[in-house]
């Protein structure tokens, strides 16, 4: 029993180091926008495209995780982190620093299927949710980080400082993901065995609705949080005059909040299994919270809004990482249906999350502040009618399956 969660501090501190250096960008936008001589919507390219890598990584990654395992794909993605950080911190052109942000987003999108998919192979269904909900506030605790570090040490060292620092956190995980992650033992399956779960996998898998269902409703999220993260910092600076060290801070309140609200919900969850309800719900709640953002009464609602917000999103992330691991049903689960379950949610969620902060900017341009609740309020409600879908989706076919086997 001590495997499983040794396992589990090792990818959560790993998945940690590289969020820490997917959100370096927006807490010294400024400087970067100065420094490389960027526009407002260039700049917001530079958080997105980490994205691109994830996109286009998402099913292939399935592919390599199950012809070399866990254990060789994370240290891909740890090492990928690690040079794009360092050659980052060093890059004199934009077109440098973008190819940077693309490496380091190769390490993203690996990392964010190697993980569930480990935590699921270890963890049986029944004792998931509290691990996945534990895990799940790997986003929240690399984003406090890197915004409350952001400014300490860019004023010392430059925006640079950031990177250098992004560079050494991931090699350390790098060590420590060698020492101690192994493959679970059904990772290594026969060639036959590993040939037909490949087929159905990806004949089945790829056909079944429920992930793409689960991803657009997660996309959703991940579209409308991604703009509003970029370019929040300097809303708070530019419309309620807040001094930008404050402005991180406000920021990261959300993510500091739902470092507690991830595992707190997985054991609700787990508790008393009402995902459909606590998934919906929240989902819903998080639609009215980003209707009322850009329209806020003055900066002493910032907080309030900012802690609510926080304890919603560690519900629905948690419901969202839990349900895509068992989002392709088999009567014999394995590794790789799970990660391409996993898979399928990264490629949906990372496409709203790249295009979230471009759409934004357009909204935002000029200083129009209050144009940016169209497209928040209207990639949630989106993802309020994929959640609905799905769950239906997923009752339609749990009726099917236990009428074949009545028969």
């Amino acid at each position: 029993m001590r495997k499983p969660w040794l396992i589990l501090v090792t990818i959560y501190l790993a998945s940690i180091s590289i969020t820490i250096n997917q959100f370096k960008i927006p807490p010294v936008m400024k400087l970067i926008l100065q420094d490389l001589d960027l526009t407002i919507t260039q700049g917001g390219w530079l958080m997105s495209v980490f994205s691109v890598a994830s996109i286009l990584l998402a099913i292939p990654t399935v592919l390599i995780i199950g012809r070399y395992g866990p254990k060789i794909t994370g240290l891909i993605a740890l090492s990928c982190v690690t040079i794009g950080s360092l050659a980052g911190g060093f890059a004199q052109s934009a077109e440098l620093f973008l190819s940077t942000r693309i490496l380091e987003g190769v390490g993203l999108g690996l990392m964010a299927i190697i993980a569930p998919s480990v935590i699921a192979a270890w963890f049986p269904i029944e004792k998931r949710a509290l691990p996945m909900g534990i895990w799940a506030s790997w986003v929240p605790v690399g984003f406090f980080i890197s915004y409350n570090a952001a400014i300490p040490i860019s004023s010392e060292y430059g925006w640079q400082g950031l990177w250098w620092l992004g560079a050494c956190v991931t090699f350390v995980a790098l060590l420590l993901y060698v020492i101690v992650v192994d493959n679970p033992k059904s990772v290594t399956n026969s060639e036959h065995e590993h040939t037909s779960i490949m087929v159905f996998s990806f004949k089945e898998g790829i056909k079944t609705p429920e992930p793409w269902l689960l991803g657009i409703g997660f996309a959703g999220l991940g579209f409308a949080n991604s703009g509003f993260l970029t370019f929040a910092p300097q809303y708070y600076s530019e419309f309620y005059g807040i001094e930008a060290s404050l402005s991180n801070f406000y920021v990261s309140i959300p993510f500091m909040i739902s470092i507690f609200s991830n595992p707190f919900s997985g054991w609700v969850i787990s508790k008393y299994r009402k995902s459909k309800l606590i998934h919906i719900l929240s989902i819903c709640l998080i639609v009215i919270m980003f209707s009322q953002v850009y329209f806020l009464p003055s900066a002493k609602w910032i907080v309030p809004w900012a802690v609510i917000l926080g304890l919603l999103l560690g519900f629905f992330a948690t419901g969202n990482f839990t349900l895509a691991s068992s989002s392709i049903h088999s009567t014999a689960p394995s590794p790789l249906l799970i990660s391409l379950g996993v898979g399928i949610n990264n490629l949906v969620y990372n496409t709203g999350f790249l295009l979230g902060p471009p759409v934004l900017a357009s909204f935002i341009s000029g200083g129009k502040w209050t144009l940016g609740v169209w497209p928040a309020v209207t990639s949630t409600l989106i993802s309020v009618l994929a959640c609905v879908l799905f769950f239906n989706k997923r009752s339609q076919g749990d009726k099917k399956r236990n009428l074949a086997v009545l028969r």
